[in-house]
């Protein structure tokens, strides 16, 4: 088995890639391996305006995204793990596989929005292409949805 030294964390800025963050950063303290940041901003970041002007909205983006990337670097370097941050533009998870494949990375550890059905049929799954795709393991990540008051398990009620 391989040491982990490099750990590749997908961010989309949510709460699902912010938890992820959480989990890279104890995996990183255990195994003393490096963070790297990674987010992708989709290649067509144009608007046609009710005007008929082709806007970019890719500035914009980044500027944003930049910020967002420094404030989640910060909170991780609070928690004694030193991140670089990757911004990247292009199919998130075409872009998430390429830079580990780059970056020779041991893991990747992401969020997931655990999305079904019809939900998961029009928007997709990043992290289910980068786990079918990824050159090394995958660490999904996500939110335990809330227990419901009155119900000691988490099992759906029967469909009668």
């Amino acid at each position: 088995m391989r040491a982990i030294k490099t750990i590749v964390v997908p961010v989309d800025f949510s709460d699902y890639s912010n938890r992820a963050a959480d989990y890279a950063a104890m995996v990183s303290r255990q195994f003393k391996a490096k963070v790297v940041l990674v987010h992708a901003i989709e290649q067509l970041t144009y608007d046609v305006s009710d005007t008929l002007w082709v806007v970019d909205h890719y500035q914009a983006l980044r500027q944003i995204a930049d910020r967002l990337m420094g404030n989640l670097s910060k909170r991780l370097a609070r928690q004694g793990v030193r991140a670089h941050t990757v911004m990247l533009r292009g199919t998130p998870a075409l872009r998430i596989i390429e830079e580990a494949k780059k970056r020779r990375a041991d893991l990747i550890i992401m969020g997931t929005h655990g999305r079904t059905g019809l939900e998961h049929l029009l928007l997709g799954s990043v992290a289910e292409r980068v786990v079918r795709l990824s050159p090394c393991p995958v660490l999904t990540v996500r939110i335990a949805a809330p227990r419901r008051k009155g119900r000691r398990h988490s099992r759906p009620a029967p469909l009668i």
